[in-house]
């Protein structure tokens, strides 16, 4: 990634209140790691401590084998050359957001935790950043159109319209283009991300959310040139995302008369000049724990669950209760005794039926 990839580099410090429709995310890092165990992997640069991980059945990858994983969090093992490969660190995106757990147990951010892999022998072989749009301020078929029509000007010379089609009635199931090549160390990908969700969570409610994601997806010197940019505070995740997007592309409005002999000169698309601007009001989403009871809940249905009820189906086998030792021996910090107040309140404004006073819990578990 160059200097020019990142620029602008927007600080106009200022904050408009609509622009809280976008939201950006780490949404998958892989990092490859020399001269240290997946022991250390674990516990020093992860937080992690290795004996929580288990063995990953999952597939592996080019030159590397599944090791142990946390859930989505993985580590992999080379199949040749130890020393000339080194160990793969793999989250996509589900893994990214079972990571900000830990980060967020940790304290740190995710500028924090990439400052600490680079106090390592390493390299990154991928990092993508994903802008959320809960506006839309760009419509799907509008900008395949404008693809299709050559009103577009940057550096990436290959577009791939996508999209899927219900054969039941006709109707679409989401629409995208993705920007650049395969072989490109940088992709950036549009599309219909409530579509996605709802195949996946099969709540065809979903379908009538506005959501459009915009992935940028940078691979070997790119992705380092980026983390390293981050990692010197020199730019934001937000502003490098945006950044690269105002470099690689731009949508424009054809000139009718013929004047304009340059793209460069010709009028940009309102749409996306709409979109492009106060770019750095757009914050970075870390959220691992929801924001309310319900998120909570669905966060544990989601994560937890299965392994507690692994745990329920291991202590009944063997006659132990683990489950209560380890809440015995919890203890809580501020931050946990903050969410069990704001969770108690909100049920109680709620009026949901609990015999549990507000303050009761911390007799219970203050120690």
């Amino acid at each position: 990634m160059t200097e020019k990839l990142l620029t602008p580099s927007l600080n106009k410090g200022f904050v408009k209140p609509e622009r809280d429709y976008l939201t950006c995310c780490v949404d998958w890092f892989q990092l490859t790691i020399w001269d240290v165990s997946p022991q250390v992997v674990c516990e020093e640069i992860l937080g992690i401590p290795f004996n929580l991980m288990q063995n990953d059945y999952e597939a592996g990858m080019t030159n590397y084998s599944p090791f142990v994983c946390f859930d989505d969090i993985r580590i992999m093992t080379p199949r040749h050359d130890p020393e000339r490969q080194g160990l793969q660190l793999v989250m996509k995106g589900q893994g990214c957001r079972q990571f900000e757990v830990h980060l967020n147990s940790q304290g740190i951010t995710w500028v924090d935790f990439f400052a600490r892999c680079f106090q390592y022998r390493v390299n990154v072989p991928r990092v993508d950043f994903a802008i959320d749009d809960r506006k839309t301020y760009l419509k799907m078929k509008s900008v395949k159109k404008k693809v299709a029509s050559g009103h577009y000007r940057g550096d990436l010379n290959i577009a791939s319209p996508k999209g899927d089609m219900n054969l039941a009635d006709g109707t679409s199931r989401g629409e995208g283009v993705t920007f650049g090549g395969t072989a490109s160390n940088v992709r950036i990908v549009f599309y219909e991300k409530n579509y996605e969700r709802a195949l996946k969570t099969g709540n065809e409610k979903q379908l009538d959310e506005a959501w459009n994601r915009y992935e940028i997806r940078l691979r070997q010197e790119k992705a380092v040139e980026a983390i390293k940019r981050l990692v010197n505070r020199k730019e934001t995740i937000a502003t490098i995302a945006f950044g690269v997007l105002a470099h690689y592309i731009c949508f424009i409005v054809p000139d009718k008369e013929n004047k304009a002999k340059r793209k460069s000169r010709l009028e940009v698309w309102k749409p996306w000049a709409e979109f492009m601007k106060d770019v750095e009001s757009v914050k970075l989403v870390v959220e691992p724990g929801g924001r309310n009871f319900s998120d909570f809940m669905a966060y544990l249905m989601a994560q937890v669950a299965c392994n507690l009820k692994v745990l329920r189906a291991v202590e009944d086998a063997v006659g132990q209760n683990y489950l209560d030792t380890m809440i015995e021996q919890a203890q809580l910090k501020p931050r946990h005794e903050n969410l069990v107040e704001t969770f108690v309140r909100e049920i109680h404004t709620k009026e949901i039926e609990t015999d549990v006073p507000l303050e009761s819990w911390k007799s219970q578990y203050r120690k």
